[in-house]
């Protein structure tokens, strides 16, 4: 892990010449499944299936903001990756052309000031925000329930609700606002966040810290 690590950090770019950058996986959640009775909450299918129209999948507002990402022009990169489901096995849709290979992604993401997070069921925290921390980029993000085991400054700026909410229930404005209003980074302040805060080892000692006391 600490090797992989490494790479990432050695990886990164040294100019920041992007502003803001989002990649997705796809446009659309799991083809919805209605149980029988209680949803079993492991599974994103089921979910859907049972909240019905109460609830977009955070992938649709993932495409939705990237089309809004797009539209910024030069400094601007949002990707989608396929237009379909999450679970669809039909990869003919897949635009290739926008694919990162994993060994670039890093690099990728650190020439931007910002990555764009929007919650959904998995691992957007450990994944996308540290990803993107150990390179000196931050994070615009929705509001987050889920809170960390330290508070985010400013590697992080929160936008408003989105996640499964109903996508006429998001404040499309403010979305619009904070995406033009955005801060330039500090890439040392966020570079120092991770180290202090976020890196394997503070996690390690941060956890040693915890049981001792």
């Amino acid at each position: 892990m600490k090797a992989a690590y490494q790479i990432m950090i050695n990886d990164k770019s040294s100019v920041k010449d992007g502003i803001l950058m989002c990649y997705f996986g796809n446009a659309r959640g799991p083809i919805p499944v209605i149980p029988h009775d209680i949803p079993d909450y492991n599974s994103e299918s089921e979910i859907m299936g049972y909240f019905k129209e109460k609830i977009n999948h955070p992938n649709e507002k993932r495409a939705i903001i990237a089309q809004m990402i797009s539209e910024k022009g030069k400094g601007y990169d949002a990707r989608i990756i396929n237009p379909g489901n999450s679970d669809t096995l039909n990869n003919s849709l897949e635009r290739k052309d926008l694919i990162i290979p994993l060994n670039e992604f890093c690099k990728h993401i650190s020439r931007f000031q910002y990555n764009l997070n929007i919650s959904g069921y998995r691992n957007s925290i450990p994944n996308r925000f540290i990803e993107s921390f150990a390179v000196g980029t931050a994070i615009l993000t929705d509001k987050l329930h889920i809170k960390w085991y330290l508070p985010f400054d400013e590697e992080v700026i929160e936008s408003t609700e989105m996640g499964y909410l109903p996508i006429s229930e998001v404040n499309w404005d403010k979305v619009k606002q904070d995406i033009s209003t955005l801060p330039p980074v500090n890439e040392q302040q966020v570079l120092n966040a991770y180290n202090k805060k976020w890196a394997p080892i503070a996690f390690a000692k941060y956890i040693i810290h915890t049981l001792i006391n």
